[in-house]
């Protein structure tokens, strides 16, 4: 389906597209509520500033599209693919992302009062400045997602996969982290005062990932130890120098 086709329809009164396929299309600033994308092929579709509020998107695929500063409020994205996708400035207040796949996206600003994120799939996600307190994150797949300046105070986050998380200026003061997986995570800067963690698999790394490099002997988080000058003048662009790491986890020492 063509894009003019679709919003002609819609206008007209149509609003069941289920399935429609409507990849590369550039539908930015128009109005969709309460339309019905259920299952429909939207690969990369420009959704800047739409109004999709109440929209049905269940099971649709909806990779690396673009929606920044879209209305989103009350709508149902259950295991829809979001993959790469952009949420900047966008509202997803009340919205239903239950089980929903949003590998690699970016989260920035964006209003999520009252959003369902159970089971969602955030693994390698950045997300910043975004308020998740008391929000139901339970099962959620956080592995290597990267976290700054959120507050997660009060949510509940049991059975979680928080794996290589880098976590900073954050707060969970009170999080529910209940057999939660967090081994390692990676804090700076972060409060986990009185989070719940009852059964949690946790070993925390202060700093961010990027100061830790990986173990050539066990893959474990290597940090540096010292650098020994070994020839050149100090400053001179051309210094010789034996740079000397060590394991966290299996206390292997390696040079370079």
């Amino acid at each position: 389906m063509k894009p003019k086709d679709l919003h002609q329809q819609y206008e007209a009164g149509q609003r069941n597209f289920k399935g429609i396929e409507l990849k590369y299309a550039n539908l930015s600033g128009i109005n969709l509520s309460g339309i019905n994308l259920s299952g429909a092929n939207l690969i990369e579709v420009n959704l800047k500033e739409v109004n999709l509020s109440g929209a049905n998107l269940k099971d649709a695929n909806l990779y690396a599209v673009n929606l920044q500063r879209a209305n989103l409020e009350a709508v149902d994205m259950r295991q829809a693919n979001l993959k790469l996708v952009s949420l900047v400035e966008c509202n997803l207040s009340a919205a239903n992302l239950s089980g929903a796949t949003l590998k690699d996206c970016k989260i920035n600003h964006a209003k999520l009062f009252g959003a369902n994120l159970s089971q969602i799939n955030l693994s390698e996600a950045s997300i910043k400045n975004v308020n998740l307190s008391l929000m139901n994150l339970r099962q959620a797949n956080f592995r290597r997602a990267s976290f700054y300046e959120i507050d997660l105070s009060g949510a509940d986050l049991t059975g979680a996969d928080l794996t290589d998380a880098d976590f900073a200026w954050s707060n969970l003061n009170g999080t529910n982290l209940t057999n939660a997986k967090m081994f390692p995570v990676y804090v700076l800067y972060t409060d986990l005062s009185e989070a719940i963690q009852t059964n949690t698999d946790i070993k925390i790394r202060k700093g961010s990932r990027s100061s830790y490099i990986v173990c050539p002997q066990c893959g474990g988080d290597g940090h540096h130890d010292y650098t020994e000058f070994t020839g050149g003048a100090f400053g001179s662009g051309n210094t010789d120098a034996d740079i000397y790491y060590s394991c966290y986890d299996c206390g292997y020492k390696w040079m370079t």
